[in-house]
Formats: C-alpha cells, structure tokens, sequence
C-alpha cells in the first residue's frame, strides 16, 4: 500500500509531503492545475524514464520519494536481489541537470530494472489511453488468463517453450558442425596419416638428427681417430716415454719430496692415455660408414620437416598436439551423432510435454471464457450498458508460442440486431471507457494489486453513468487502495478521501500544492465541479444530495 510520497523540486512542485489513506481516494483540480505532474512523478517512481526539464528552479536535481506498506510475500524478491527488507520501505529516485537518474530502494543505490520490477508488484497505473490496449489481442489472451487464474499454468507453458526453442536451437548447431566435420573428414583423415607416419610417439627426431650428423662425418671421424691412433702405436710410442718419465720422477723423488706429487700425476696421465688409446681403439671399431643407413634417416627427416615448416609448428611436441587435435576432432564428428540423438529425443519429450499442457490450457480457457463474460455483462449493465454483449472467441492454432496455442479475439455486439465485430471497431470513446473500467474491476479482484490509480478513466461519460462508475470505483476502495484522478462530479463524490491539486501564482512564478480537503471543502469542490465557478447553496445542497447516494 503506498503509504506517502515526498515530492522536491520537480515541475511546478517545489515541495511537497502527502499521505495517502486506504479506500478510495479521489484527486480533482482544474485543468492545468498540476495533476499530471503528480502522475508525472509517481510514473518516475515506477521507472519511466526520467526528463531533466522536469527538474524546478530550486536546485541541480529532482527527487520523488515514495513509502510503501510492504507485503511479507515480497521477502523472496529482496532476498534474490540481495536488498534488505522492510515492512516500511522507502523508494527514490533522482533526477540531476546532467540528465543523470538514480534509484534506491531503502537508500541502497538499485538499477533502474530492480526498481521496475519491485515497483511493478506495488502499483498499478491505468489512464484513459489505456483502452488502446483493448485493440491488442495478446491483451485479449492476457485479460482471459489472468481472469481465469491460468497465469501460473502459462508461465510453466512459457518455460517449456522457452526449454523447446533453446534444445532446438542446440540440434540445428549441432547439425551444422557435424555436416562441416563430415566435409572435413576426407581432409582431416589424410592429415592424420600424414602425421602419423612420421611416428612421433616412437621417435626422437632430436636423437634421430643426431644420428645423422654423425652418418654424415663418419669419415672424417675416422680420420681424425686413426691419426691419433697411429701417433700413439708409433715407435717410440707416447705411451712408453710416459711410463719412462714417470721412473725417473718417481726415483728422484726420493731425493725431492716435491717431485713426487708431479711423478702420481705422470702416473695417472699414463694410465688416462693407456685407457684412452683402448677406448679409440674400440669405437673406431664400431664406427662405419652406411649409406643405406644414410639414406633412410635423411629421408625421415626430410619429411618430419617437411610436415613442421607447413603446419608452422616449432617443435615435436607441437606436432603432436595438432595430432591429438585432429584426432579429437575426428572423434567429435562421430560422436556427435549419438549427441544430436539425444537432444532430439530431448527436444520431443519437451515438445509434447508443452502441446499437452497446452492442449490442456486451451481447453481450460474454453471453459472459463463463459463466467467471464457473465462477469462482464454484469458490471456492463452497472455501467448503463445493459444492451451489450461480448464475446472471446478462442480458437487453436497450429504454431506452438510461449502462451501455448489459444488464438482469441475480443468481439462485443453494441446493440441487438447488430453483428459481433471487433471490440476496436465497435466501440466508441465513452464504451470503451466503460469496457476497460470492468476489466479493471475484474482483474484487481483476480491479482490483489496493492494499489491501483486510475487517471481519468471515467473520460467521455456523464450523468448517470458517472454516478455507476462512481459507486463502481467505491466498491472497488473497499478491497483495496484506489486512487482516481477525475472532474467528473457523480465520481469524485464518491470517493471516501479528496485530494484537490491546486495551482497559486507566487511573485514570478506558478506552484502547484495538493491537500486534503475536509467535509465542507469537499461538498464545495462536488459544487464546484456540478456547477463551475458560481457556488451557491442549491449547488451545496446538490452537492451534499449526490454524495450521499448510493
């Protein structure tokens, strides 16, 4: 319930404080006066967008600032957008020249959504332009479901739907990749050949190259280990002076203990060349040339080159990876069959999952759509339109959506003898009016809206009908907040709070102020409004006569 609204430097408002009561509540004033600019300010609140040319003369900014009464069900919304709740809640929103909005529910800053989505749930706004929803037949969907109480039912057919479309969606990529993978296949499959017969598991192309090196200098190794083998095997050997030298240190040394360290050193030198000598001896023997040999590694590594300078890779490892890749990729294609299978089987369960519960929807839908327009004619003939009739006309379409596959117009029959045309075609201002009034009537009951405004729905009526829709709105106050901006009399007499908006002219400018009116003020305004400018006793007295009944 909207408890109070706090209204600073916008428009034609410089300040304003107002609380607001339960019932019905009427706003009246002279055109011009400043009740648009309230609607104006509340819209903010509901998250329209913001206008800084609305920002007033007295600051950079604008700030409307509501209080709501808060219902416990809201406990689960503050919680998922991690805002702490409150019964008494304060929501904000600011206005700077820079044309720069802001909002804050409980002072905490909030995106403009967050505060759409709160508000939304809080307050309803329905103005005269609203009957131009009537011409629209998702409304007409709408208005039967929400009358029906089918919008729970709707809402589980709108995530089937919404489940449908995404699986669909995921089979029709899947396909492509797998028909891409298939035209990839000859391809890929002689890659991975080519790959694979270099054998990169089990060979080391470093060693391999190696290898080769080797291969290619054999003879110059030969030659170089022959030369140092035929100087060592010459007479007098190397090998030989050494043992001789070593003697003598090692006799001398007896004389200078210094020469003995130089004499194991010899020693050990001799037995390095002795070793040495024999390890040339033996791996010259191993070491031949073999051109076959030659010939089978430099062509493996032609080809091992050959494949990493047209892949762009740097190394064995990198070839490999682009191996696994391929080999992966190769793998998806098959296996993506069996995983397309499954979401097609998938995409069929949830499609007959979401025509069943459409089917049964629809068929629900049939059977409510009399009541409600039993309803409606009720209320109609309230309103001075005894004569009228309407009618939904529901049918099934083929194609699935997300309100499942109930097609309906909205038809009405002004008066007998006259045939059922669509309601945009058929009515005029003051039936319409009168139509979107009983569908307010019947949907408030349906949704328990906290609070609902109404800006001059009451447009193009008079007299009696007035006086109907002014009980109508009263009955309405009983069950919850309504608020009714009006200038008609027979509506605004019937409302159990009055606000008058009211313009005064200060020294270089115009304000607007609202207020509570007492009795007395009030029978003046109903005076005023049944009578205009001139307000004598036979206007009080009407006026007093027209409040009263019921």
């Amino acid at each position: 319930m909207l408890q109070s609204i706090w209204i600073k430097n916008f428009a034609l408002i410089d300040e304003l404080r107002l609380d607001f009561k339960a019932g019905y509540t009427v706003l009246s004033g002279e055109t011009g006066s400043g009740k648009s600019i309230f609607l104006g300010a509340l819209n903010l609140i509901l998250g329209e967008r913001a206008d800084y040319t609305l920002i007033g003369p007295n600051g950079q900014k604008a700030i409307v600032e509501v209080e709501f009464q808060l219902s416990e069900s809201l406990v689960s919304w503050f919680n998922q957008e991690d805002l702490d709740f409150a019964k008494a809640s304060l929501i904000r929103r600011e206005i700077a020249e820079s044309g720069r909005s802001r909002a804050f529910i409980n002072d905490v800053p909030v995106s403009l959504n967050q505060l759409k989505d709160l508000c939304s749930q809080l307050v309803a706004i329905h103005s005269q332009y609203d009957t131009l929803t009537l011409k629209n037949k998702s409304y007409h969907l709408d208005l039967v479901d929400v009358l029906g109480r089918f919008m729970p039912n709707r809402q589980a057919i709108s995530q089937l739907y919404a489940k449908w479309t995404k699986l669909k969606t995921e089979c029709k990529l899947l396909e492509e990749k797998i028909q891409k993978a298939r035209a990839d296949q000859d391809y890929l499959i002689f890659q991975i050949d080519e790959l694979k017969n270099l054998e990169l598991t089990a060979i080391n192309y470093e060693e391999l190259e190696d290898e080769l090196a080797q291969l290619e200098h054999v003879e110059e190794i030969q030659n170089t280990v022959s030369s140092f083998l035929q100087l060592m095997d010459a007479e007098p050997s190397i090998l030989g002076a050494l043992n001789g030298i070593k003697s003598n240190f090692e006799r001398l040394s007896t004389i200078n203990s210094e020469l003995k360290d130089f004499a194991e050193r010899i020693a050990s030198l001799s037995v390095e060349t002795k070793e040495l000598t024999s390890d040339l001896h033996a791996y010259l023997g191993r070491v031949e040339q073999n051109p076959e040999k030659l010939n089978i590694l430099t062509e493996k590594l032609d080809a091992y080159n050959r494949v990493m300078t047209k892949h762009g890779c740097q190394s064995q490892s990198e070839l490999l990876d682009l191996l696994n890749g391929w080999e992966d990729q190769l793998s998806d294609a098959d296996a993506g069959d069996e995983k397309l299978e499954q979401l097609k089987e998938e995409a069929n369960l949830v499609q007959n999952q979401l025509v069943t519960k459409s089917r049964e929807l629809h068929e629900d839908r049939l059977k409510v759509v009399p009541e409600i327009e039993k309803q409606m004619l009720h209320i109609l003939q309230e309103l001075k339109l005894p004569e009228m009739k309407v009618r939904f006309d529901l049918s099934k379409k083929e194609q699935l959506n997300h309100t499942g596959i109930s097609e309906v117009s909205f038809l009405i029959q002004p008066n007998p003898g006259m045939g059922w045309q669509p309601v945009e075609k058929a009515a005029s201002g003051g039936e319409l009016s009168r139509l979107m009034l009983t569908i307010q009537y019947l949907v408030s009951e349906k949704t328990a809206m906290p609070t609902v405004l109404f800006d001059e729905i009451d447009t193009g009526v008079s007299g009696e009908v007035a006086q109907k829709i002014g009980l109508l709105l009263k009955k309405m106050g009983a069950n919850f907040q309504l608020i009714a901006i009006s200038h008609l009399p027979q509506v605004v007499g019937k409302a159990q709070n009055h606000i008058k908006v009211e313009k005064n002219a200060l020294q270089d400018r115009t304000v607007s102020k609202l207020r509570y009116l007492n009795e007395e003020e009030r029978v003046e305004e109903v005076a005023r409004l049944m009578s205009g400018a001139t307000i004598n006793d036979a206007a009080k007295e009407s006026a007093k006569n027209l409040m009263a009944e019921e």
